[in-house]
């Protein structure tokens, strides 16, 4: 199941390939005009990472670590090939629901309101319930 969610919480990951890749993607600013990133093309990202990542996996405190900086790392590499011009900041929180845990996330940024963008999307499965936020700020 997921869901899009307005609240959204701050981090960054970054990795040497993620940055080579930006510095050869052109930034998608080069001949001509590029459509802005949407939510839904966010939503589609994201959900395809989420499910291969995690899938209907139970939630264990030894994995959650590495599932994610997989969805963070997965999640900027598929964003860095959509060839947009931002740079963009992924975070991820996954979070254990049979045990009946609450969560409340925020966010604020001083950024471009007419160029900068930020986005945040809920998956959950029976066991777990994840929430990733990706920012984009423009070139």
């Amino acid at each position: 199941v997921s869901r899009r969610m307005a609240s959204n919480g701050i981090a960054a990951a970054h990795t040497d390939d993620l940055g080579s890749q930006l510095e050869s993607n052109g930034h998608g600013g080069e001949g001509g005009a590029v459509a802005t990133l949407t939510q839904g093309e966010v939503d589609k990202l994201a959900k395809g990472v989420l499910d291969q990542v995690i899938g209907q996996n139970v939630y264990t405190y030894a994995e959650s670590a590495a599932w994610n900086q997989l969805i963070v790392e997965q999640l900027t590499t598929q964003l860095v090939k959509t060839q947009r011009p931002y740079k963009f900041i992924v975070t991820s929180a996954l979070l254990q629901t049979s045990n009946g845990s609450g969560l409340n996330v925020s966010s604020v940024s001083y950024w471009n309101k007419s160029t900068d963008l930020s986005f945040s999307f809920r998956w959950e499965n029976k066991h777990m319930l994840a929430v990733v936020n990706v920012f984009a700020v423009a070139f």
